[in-house]
């Protein structure tokens, strides 16, 4: 289900646009919008957020991102150059989070309908594509968040299961690990930032644990992890069109590690 999930990420009836908040807005509500209005909120939401949605903690831990999403689109509205009439393109986006914010989760999609209906749909849409003409991120291509989900999942695996790993440090990859899949999987509602914020996490834990890092420098699944890592980063610098998401002296320590 994944596959679909991250190849979601077209929109509309034409080519696909640069990625923005609002594009994923839509991409999200548009799907939700394809389902029966009879259904809960709770059960179609659970749906796209590929959880089982019984367990309300995980619900609503996926639900604020969802909310998030619409904080975000509304302040790429205001940040992009080149949008004039503010109040025109944040309508849909206010219009969006106020129909989600108080309605009981239970209850069924139609009651959202009333409050966010086609019409609605139809103008966020149009933000998006405004938003994409005014470009923005570059999309990470589904390929190359298929493989580096594939590769994350499976290193995990081989981190928990290296015993000749020292055990602090097998807990702090595996933790980090877990971290990153979940960005990827959150990738279509949070876009770039959700796996950079893995990546600097992942950074940050190598600088404070310099000392732990260079012991285990010459293992196979540290260097493995470094070398998933960089390519992680690579791909995120390119999407939000940065030249490094590390300062120099981050990969100069690292490479003296793994020599």
């Amino acid at each position: 289900m994944i596959r679909n999930a991250l190849r979601e990420l077209h929109f509309g009836k034409g080519a696909p646009l640069h990625p923005n908040p609002a594009a994923r807005l839509f991409t999200f509500l548009n799907a939700a919008a394809s389902e029966s209005s009879a259904k809960s909120i709770r059960q179609i939401f659970a749906k796209l957020f590929e959880i089982e949605g019984q367990d309300t903690v995980e619900f609503l831990v996926h639900y604020c991102k969802f909310l998030q999403l619409t904080v975000d689109a509304e302040t790429a509205v205001r940040e992009t150059p080149g949008i004039q009439n503010h109040e025109k393109y944040l309508e849909p986006v206010r219009a969006a989070r106020a129909a989600f914010r108080t309605l009981q989760l239970d209850s069924q999609y139609q009651e959202v309908v009333s409050q966010f209906g086609q019409v609605q749909l139809a103008r966020l849409e149009l933000v998006a594509e405004r938003l994409g003409e005014l470009g923005g991120e570059e999309a990470i291509p589904a390929d190359t968040l298929e493989r580096l989900l594939a590769e994350v999942r499976k290193l995990r695996e081989v981190v928990d299961s290296d015993e000749g790993l020292d055990r602090q440090l097998r807990l702090i990859l595996s933790r980090l690990l877990q971290k990153m899949e979940g960005a990827i999987v959150d990738y279509r509602i949070v876009g770039p930032e959700g796996i950079r914020a893995a990546y600097n996490e992942s950074i940050g834990a190598v600088m404070s644990n310099q000392d732990l890092f260079k012991k285990e420098s010459q293992s196979s699944s540290v260097k493995r992890w470094w070398k998933t890592t960089q390519e992680i980063g690579t791909a995120v610098g390119v999407a939000l069109k940065l030249k490094e998401l590390a300062a120099p002296y981050v990969h100069r320590l690292l490479e003296a590690m793994n020599n």
